[in-house]
């Protein structure tokens, strides 16, 4: 089998059975949305907030740097190694952190802080398991163990919403997530961890992960600063909206991570030195993304309020400036999201780096501007939006700069022409007597009409390709 096709089949395995997880963890999140209050999710994400800020260290990069590094002496060993020294010390610090926080903070959060401290320990090994199988492609083995993992865990969780728990039952979803992920891959996969530390291979992979670090802490600060600010700042019902409006936002780049993280990264870091097989494959990657993206960033941009109703009930329809305000950011994170892993593939850590503290600088800035005004937090997500966006540009001229051509007219001039027209019919018909549900439906179908249409032969020659 050629690796294209190699890479296609895993990428198709990986999607499958991610999407029967997906789709059962976001029943899952829906029902639970449905039986507890803004609050018991704002208080779970303050938690979880602060326990991934004091965890970003422990985004080292090491399981990146077992694939990157893979035919390196006793590299799964040493770094196993370094990732249980890693989650020993920040255990401690995480420690630290609850007593502190015990001072600032109600009971409750400071309990979820110490007990996420703790089975967070288990993440970084994991993923040493994973990658030892993603070196491989066994794909479909990674997918199977972390999409039961995860279901699992979700039922549980809305079992225990169902019984009243409240946001205790947010925790154990996470815990459950976490300490079964662990379990799976330590059982599943043929790695057999023996404690043998090789310094020069760990110094490459402190070579590779120094830069790793940096990037992991800016994705953490990204994500989880507007979290942490306004939960301290303000009310964890009101952190509550804007987190529910955030995991809808992530939906897509949850849907498109098979292609883009797991099998994307361990494709191009197998063609670091061949450019042209790489622009190919983004190309494809990032036509076929944005296809499928911009029609759903066009519905939460006009129905946001709609969509929130549709899957969360009535009590979260003043989540609805938050979830408008991540339309583009529900756009352009998965395009971010392939870019950046065919860059890190090829070692550009330090670009990604670069780029996203850009978006961490514009987001800062408007967190600035409007702390002394809770009230109008909801122009945070267009920050994020506009971050995510600007940084993914600066990401495409970096392509270009070393050489991986992409043609970006083409794959962005026909959904941009076609969502203007769009925007004004839906503009159009918002204001008009039809169910908001018809409108968004009418959209759709015309989009998919277009789209098939004018990208026939596209579609031919993409079926051909990966049929060869």
């Amino acid at each position: 089998m050629s690796l294209a096709r190699k890479s296609v089949s895993s990428s198709l395995w990986m999607a499958g059975v991610s999407y029967i997880s997906f789709t059962i963890n976001f029943c899952g999140q829906v029902l639970l949305a449905r039986m507890l209050v803004p609050e018991d999710f704002g208080t779970f994400a303050l938690a979880m907030s602060i326990s991934e800020i004091l965890f970003m260290i422990g985004g080292f990069g090491l399981a990146m740097a077992c694939i990157s590094l893979q035919n390196e002496p006793e590299i799964f060993n040493t770094a196993m190694v370094l990732s249980w020294l890693l989650g020993v010390v920040l255990l401690l610090l995480g420690v630290c952190v609850c007593f502190g926080a015990s001072f600032f903070y109600n009971r409750k959060i400071v309990i979820f802080l110490f007990l996420l401290c703790v089975v967070k320990v288990l993440q970084v090994p994991s993923s040493i398991y994973s990658a030892q199988m993603e070196k491989n492609f066994l794909f479909r083995r990674v997918a199977v163990i972390t999409g039961m993992t995860r279901s699992s865990a979700v039922i549980i969780a809305v079992m225990l919403g169902y019984a009243s728990f409240g946001p205790w039952s947010l925790l154990v979803r996470e815990i459950l997530s976490i300490t079964l992920l662990f379990a799976g891959m330590l059982c599943f996969s043929k790695y057999t961890f023996r404690i043998r530390f090789d310094k020069q291979t760990a110094l490459k992979i402190w070579q590779y992960a120094y830069n790793m670090f940096f990037m992991r802490i800016s994705e953490v600060c990204f994500s989880r600063m507007p979290v942490f600010f306004l939960g301290t700042l303000g009310s964890t019902n009101f952190l509550g909206l804007f987190e529910r409006s955030f995991y809808i936002a992530q939906l897509p780049n949850t849907m498109l991570a098979p292609f883009s993280a797991k099998v994307g990264f361990a494709l191009y870091s197998k063609l670091k030195q061949e450019n042209e097989k790489i622009s190919e494959g983004l190309y494809w990657s990032l036509l076929i993304s944005m296809r499928i993206l911009f029609p759903i960033g066009l519905s939460v941009y006009l129905f946001p309020d709609m969509i929130l109703k549709i899957l969360f009930g009535e009590q979260w329809a003043e989540a609805g400036p938050f979830l408008r305000g991540f339309a583009l950011f529900l756009t352009t994170a998965p395009l971010w999201a392939i870019v950046k892993h065919a860059l890190l593939a090829k070692g550009y850590v330090r670009d990604v780096t670069i780029a996203r503290i850009i978006s961490i600088i514009i987001v800062s800035m408007v967190i600035g501007l409007v702390s002394v005004r809770v009230d109008i937090w909801y122009y945070v997500p267009w920050s994020m939006s506009a971050g995510i966006a600007i940084s993914t540009l600066f990401l495409a001229r970096k392509l270009h700069i070393i050489g991986i051509r992409i043609r970006w007219m083409r794959i962005a001039g026909i959904p941009m022409i076609l969502g203007c027209c769009l925007s004004c019919l839906g503009i159009y018909l918002k204001y008009r007597p039809i169910n908001p549900v018809l409108n968004a439906g009418i959209i759709l179908t015309i989009w998919t009409i277009a789209i098939i249409s004018l990208e026939y032969k596209e579609i031919i020659s993409f079926y051909r390709r990966i049929t060869v």
